[in-house]
């Protein structure tokens, strides 16, 4: 499971594909309690680099929101999972491999959607 808002959080299952392809990434342990139902859900909160890898392609709206998101290869390098930095935008950027693990696994509460590189 992935949770988004306030923060992104993950459960051990995700943390553990991640950690297989980015060694790197920066893991907190929280727990949510619910007090009316006397549980407790441990998660990990990520915290995720940020690249500015924009490429020049990239289309946007009047109101500057990305429209067409086109990333910059070789300011992406060999990063495997990371935010875009100078926008807006809250979106996880993930490796394909990242992607199918997860996908393998079945996790819930998360979305894909293919970005062009250039």
């Amino acid at each position: 499971c992935i949770l988004e808002a306030p923060i992104t959080m993950v459960e051990q299952e995700v943390q553990k594909v991640i950690t297989m392809y980015d060694d790197t990434v920066i893991f907190k342990s929280v727990a949510i309690i619910n007090k009316e139902e006397n549980t407790q859900e441990r998660y990990k909160v990520m915290l995720l680099d940020r690249i500015d890898c924009l490429h020049e392609t990239t289309e946007y709206r009047k109101d500057k929101s990305i429209q067409k998101l086109v990333l910059d290869s070789k300011k992406v390098g060999n990063s495997k999972i990371f935010r875009i930095q100078g926008t807006k935008r809250k979106d996880i950027i993930v490796s394909m491999d990242i992607a199918e693990s997860l996908l393998r696994r079945r996790v819930f509460g998360i979305r894909f959607e293919e970005i062009k590189i250039i």
